[in-house]
């Protein structure tokens, strides 16, 4: 007999409040479906000593988890993936995104950071060396002095008063990196969930000098990008606007922020968690799975590098 059960819920309040962790990339009954062909599931995987709430999306061929940042051992996963090949005959794969444990020998790995907020921003300022929080209040007082002072700006992300904010975010993310994303606000907001927008601006013309992009659906907020004036680097705009974005956070009782992973400085500070994450595509063929691994091991070979030489030549770092 059996002594764990995976089954369908109804997507309700009280159970969708259960999901854990609560961010926007693991509900996917917040998301803008794109079409009705999408399915979104609320499951429960239940034994003796779990009782695990999580999303799935179904769309066409494939089917997502939502299981970013949660720890399941791998014959809980297997049984997890077991079950929803069995209730969607017509999928044949399944994509898991950032767990905390590999779901079978072919996976991706990475790292993770993330902090969980503390309640009050002098909590949050005893995280720092006493040489950071010299630092903070030095690079803020530089501002004020050196470029007649600074505004933080918080806005919702399709209001028209951000749009100088995302015309300057595309600009900027194409002189440092060369991207050229190829679409509007309304969609770039709807493909990446982004619901707020932070900005700093310097002098009496409030010249925009750096620029944040918040996922603030859920209790964890997910930092989705960021972008700063390269010509005002000296001045740390990038690094201000992140203490000032997690002191808005804590006003508003938000429980923590995903930021992904890289190697960047900014990541690490605040008491900042850092972990293993594990990306894994499960096809419902063992062949297709074992070529399928060997190709998205060569693609992420590339961006590993592509990381590094980022990395070594000072981009990303929100300065």
């Amino acid at each position: 007999m059996e002594d764990y059960s995976v089954f369908r819920c109804e997507v309700l309040p009280e159970l969708t409040r259960k999901i854990n962790p609560n961010f926007i990339y693991n509900r996917f009954d917040l998301w803008e479906l794109h079409s009705s062909e999408m399915e979104v599931s609320l499951w429960c995987y239940k034994d003796q000593e779990n009782e695990i709430y999580f999303e799935t999306l179904v769309s066409g061929l494939e089917a997502k988890l939502g299981l970013w940042l949660v720890f399941l051992n791998r014959r809980i996963l297997a049984r997890i993936i077991k079950k929803i090949f069995i209730t969607f005959p017509s999928i044949n794969k399944i994509i898991i995104d950032n767990a905390l444990a590999p779901a079978f020998a072919q996976y991706i790995s990475r790292n993770h950071f993330h902090i969980e907020l503390p309640e009050t921003e002098a909590e949050l300022e005893q995280r720092l060396s006493s040489k950071g929080r010299y630092n903070i209040r030095r690079e803020k007082r530089i501002l004020r002095e050196k470029l007649g002072g600074y505004k933080i700006n918080h806005y919702h992300s399709l209001a028209l008063e951000a749009e100088d904010a995302w015309s300057f975010y595309f600009e900027m993310k194409r002189k440092t990196y060369g991207n050229v994303y190829g679409i509007g606000i309304v969609e770039y907001c709807r493909k990446y969930h982004v619901s707020d927008v932070y900005t700093l601006t310097v002098g009496d013309n409030n010249r925009l000098a750096s620029v944040f992009l918040s996922c603030e659906q859920c209790p964890i907020v997910y930092l989705e990008n960021l972008t700063y004036d390269l010509e005002l680097a000296e001045y740390s705009p990038g690094q201000i606007l992140y203490d000032e974005y997690l002191r808005r956070l804590i006003a508003e009782k938000a429980q923590g922020v995903f930021l992904l992973g890289g190697d960047y400085s900014y990541k690490k500070r605040y008491g900042s968690i850092e972990n293993r994450i594990y990306n894994c595509i499960v096809y419902r063929s063992q062949y297709i799975n074992s070529i399928k691994w060997a190709k998205r091991k060569v693609r992420n070979l590339g961006h590993i590098m592509k990381e590094k030489l980022r990395s070594w030549n000072g981009h990303g770092q929100a300065t």
